[in-house]
C-alpha cells in the first residue's frame, strides 16, 4: 500500500548584509543611502548588537575626544578661547566626535547672528537623520533634508529642508563633515565598514547561544501527527503556523511537522551532530573579534581590556607601545580632520586658535609630552580668562 507522508519545515529567516551605495529615487529631491535608505540604521544596529564593535567605537571615540577641545595659545588669546567655548559646547563636540567615528560622517547645526555675519552656536545634529539634496548645476549641495524617522516620511513627518553651510542667508544651516570614499560623492562610510560583516557574524553567534539557553539546549524538534493526513493544504498550513507561533519564538530552533497516515508510517529523523561544534564557535568568536579590531585599526586588544601574549616583557610594555602607536597613527588623523573643521568655522568670527584635543593616554611620545607641557600652561590661565570676560 502506498503511504502518504507530508513533511513540513518551520525555518528561520535570514538577514543579508546591506550594500552601501548612493541612489536617487524619482520625484524625491534627496539622495538615499544604501538599500531602502537604511545603511545608517545598518551601521547603528552593528554598534548596538556587536560587543567587540561597540567596544572599539566607544573606546576610539573616547580616545579622540580625550579631555576635550582646547587651544595651545589660550593664555595669550583668552577672549577668543572663551568665545570658542561658547560656540562649541562640550556635549556637542563629544557627540560630533562619536558620530564621525561611528558613521564616518558628522553634521553640525550652524546658528547665525541676525546679520548673518557671525556664528552664534555650532550644535550637534544626528547625521543619520539627514539626507543631502541633489547637487545643483555647479556640483554643490545646496541643502539637506531632515527627518526624525526615514521609514515614515509622510504627512506631518515630511522631511524638512535645511540650507547647507554658506548656501543661504537663513539663521540655520547644516555643515556636513565627511571623508573621501571612491565611487561615492554624497556619503562616506565609516573607516571600518569592511568589518561590519564580522560584526554581524559575532551577533549571529551570540543569537545562537542565547537561543540554546532559552530553549534549554534542546535539539531540533520533530512532531508527528499519526492520526491521518489533514484534509487540505490550508489545514496543514494552519497547524504549522500555530505550532510555529506557540513554540518556536522569534529565533527559535526549526520545528519539523510530519503528517502521517499511521504510527507505522511516522517519519524518523537521524541526528547528524557537529562533532567539533565547540571548536567552530570558539574559532568564529575569535575570528570575528580579530577582524573587527583590524577594521578599526586597533593596535592591541589590551587597549580595550583584553590580555594578549605578543612577546613583550610585560602587559605594561605592550599597552604602552600600542597606546602610543594608536595615538599617533589612528587617533591623530581623526583629530586633525575635525580640528580643521572647527578652525574653519571659528575663522568666520575672526577667531584664530591653535586647537588640539587634550589626550588621556598614560604614556606619551615626545610630541605628546610637549603638548602636555603646553596643556599645563593653558590650564593655569583658564581661570584668568574667565575672570577677564566677567
Amino acid at each position: 500500500m502506498e503511504k502518504n507522508i507530508n513533511l513540513r519545515v518551520v525555518s528561520l529567516s535570514t538577514t543579508p548584509p546591506i550594500e552601501v551605495f548612493e541612489t536617487y529615487v524619482k520625484n524625491r529631491p534627496w539622495v538615499e543611502y544604501g538599500e531602502d535608505n537604511a545603511y545608517f540604521k545598518y551601521v547603528i544596529d552593528r554598534y548596538l548588537n556587536s560587543t567587540t564593535n561597540a567596544a572599539c567605537i566607544n573606546g576610539i571615540s573616547d580616545m579622540i575626544y580625550g579631555c576635550g577641545l582646547s587651544a595651545k595659545n589660550a593664555a595669550i588669546k583668552p577672549n577668543d578661547y572663551v568665545s570658542m567655548l561658547s560656540i562649541f559646547k562640550k556635549k556637542d563636540i563629544r557627540r560630533i566626535v562619536f558620530d564621525y567615528k561611528l558613521q564616518g560622517m558628522a553634521a553640525i547645526q550652524i546658528i547665525w547672528s541676525k546679520d548673518h555675519k557671525k556664528i552664534i552656536e555650532a550644535a550637534h545634529i544626528p547625521v543619520e537623520r539627514l539626507r543631502p539634496e541633489l547637487v545643483n548645476e555647479n556640483g554643490d549641495v545646496e541643502a539637506y533634508y531632515y527627518a526624525q524617522d526615514w521609514t515614515n516620511i509622510y504627512g506631518k513627518r515630511k522631511p524638512k529642508r535645511i540650507p547647507a553651510f554658506g548656501m543661504s542667508n537663513q539663521g540655520l544651516e547644516i555643515y556636513f563633515i565627511k571623508g573621501y570614499t571612491p565611487n561615492m560623492f554624497y556619503f562616506s562610510p565609516p573607516d571600518y565598514s569592511a568589518a561590519l560583516i564580522y560584526a554581524r557574524y559575532e551577533e549571529n553567534i551570540a543569537d545562537f547561544h542565547i537561543n540554546n539557553v532559552e530553549n534549554g539546549f534542546a535539539s531540533k524538534t520533530l512532531i508527528n501527527f499519526n492520526n491521518g493526513q489533514a484534509s487540505t493544504e490550508e489545514e496543514k498550513s494552519d497547524i504549522t503556523n500555530k505550532i510555529n507561533k506557540k513554540f518556536s519564538g522569534v529565533k527559535g530552533s526549526p520545528i519539523l511537522l510530519s503528517f502521517n497516515d499511521s504510527k507505522e508510517a511516522e517519519t524518523t529523523i537521524e541526528n547528524l551532530p557537529i562533532t567539533d561544534a565547540a571548536d567552530q564557535f570558539q574559532f568564529g568568536s575569535k575570528e570575528s573579534m580579530e577582524k573587527i579590531m583590524i577594521g578599526h585599526r586597533v593596535t592591541s586588544p589590551m587597549l580595550f581590556g583584553l590580555s594578549t601574549q605578543n612577546g613583550f616583557a610585560s602587559n605594561a610594555d605592550e599597552l604602552k607601545n600600542a597606546s602610543i602607536y594608536m595615538e599617533n597613527k589612528v587617533i591623530s588623523n581623526f583629530r586633525e580632520e575635525l580640528i580643521d573643521v572647527f578652525k574653519e568655522l571659528l575663522a568666520i568670527n575672526g577667531i584664530s586658535l591653535d586647537l588640539f584635543f587634550k589626550t588621556t593616554q598614560p604614556w606619551k611620545s615626545e610630541d605628546a609630552d610637549q603638548i602636555d607641557a603646553e596643556n599645563n600652561d593653558t590650564a593655569t590661565s583658564s581661570s584668568t580668562a574667565n575672570l577677564i570676560t566677567e
